[in-house]
């Protein structure tokens, strides 16, 4: 398995970074959010980070910096985007 998380940032509005999980055969976005709160920060320094996890559950990654501080559930009043994504095997080799 390879140990860096696979995912596609969505959306970007708001001061919000909206992102999926899209790794099968990665490492998940939930289990490497310490990662994935590093990466999103380099660019999107203040925004809020949500995601969609491989189960189809919206959530919030709470950063500082760039420093992963912990999951929340999604606020009420947040409407995410909505995402379709066709996959192909191939896609995860």
């Amino acid at each position: 398995m390879n140990t860096n998380p696979q995912y596609q940032i969505v959306k970007v509005a708001n001061g919000i970074v909206w992102l999926i999980d899209t790794g099968t055969t990665h490492r998940s976005v939930t289990n490497a959010a310490n990662i994935v709160c590093r990466e999103i920060a380099k660019t999107f320094k203040d925004h809020r980070i949500m995601y969609r996890d491989s189960a189809g559950r919206w959530d919030e990654m709470r950063h500082k910096d760039g420093e992963f501080t912990g999951f929340q559930m999604m606020p009420s009043g947040l409407t995410p985007p909505t995402v379709s994504i066709l996959r192909s095997e191939q896609e995860d080799e």
